[in-house]
């Protein structure tokens, strides 16, 4: 694996937290990929299916695949952040991530990466020879591009590095605001 985990804010050690972590669905021969931000409690909580987008997320993105004419397996599936943020909440991460960085500084430490950072390399080799994805969220979309905000971004087409990334909104988002369905599926 080529995360630095050892370096990562989530205390992973050496390796992914084997609670939290989530690995890739690569077994789709297609250029495409679907990259979620990180894994959600329902993917965690289906203890025989530990692949991304397993939970009721998939189940969202599946039934939008199928409308649109497409099948899951014709996707390789991964997440930005292979391990879950404590108690799924990415922003309380990045505050934990800023208020121990602070606590380094202040004993002459090196800071923390960031954990996209930490976790890019790991998603970059998953991604390799993948020349088209779908990213799933403002997580994953500022991984692969370092842009910010995926509202602003959505359904546009940006080109980094060989990839041609089409950014949308994630599954859980479009679940707590089902409004935002129809530019889910566009």
């Amino acid at each position: 694996m080529l995360a630095r985990c050892h370096l990562c804010v989530l205390g992973c050690k050496g390796g992914p937290v084997k609670s939290r972590s989530i690995v890739p669905h690569t077994s789709s021969p297609s250029q495409w990929a679907i990259v979620g931000d990180y894994p959600t409690k329902s993917d965690l909580g289906i203890k025989e299916k530990q692949f991304p987008f397993c939970g009721s997320e998939g189940l969202l993105l599946n039934s939008t695949l199928d409308e649109l004419g497409y099948a899951r397996v014709g996707f390789s599936t991964h997440y930005a952040l292979a391990c879950r943020p404590p108690e799924g909440d990415y922003k309380k991460l990045i505050i934990q991530w800023r208020k121990k960085n602070r606590g380094l500084v202040a004993e002459g430490k090196d800071p923390l990466p960031h954990p996209i950072e930490c976790c890019r390399p790991r998603l970059e080799a998953e991604l390799n020879g993948r020349t088209q994805v779908i990213t799933l969220g403002g997580v994953s979309l500022e991984s692969l591009t370092g842009l910010k905000g995926v509202m602003n971004h959505q359904g546009s087409l940006t080109q980094v590095n060989g990839l041609q990334i089409v950014p949308t909104f994630s599954p859980s988002f479009v679940r707590r605001a089902p409004r935002w369905t129809p530019m889910f599926r566009r």
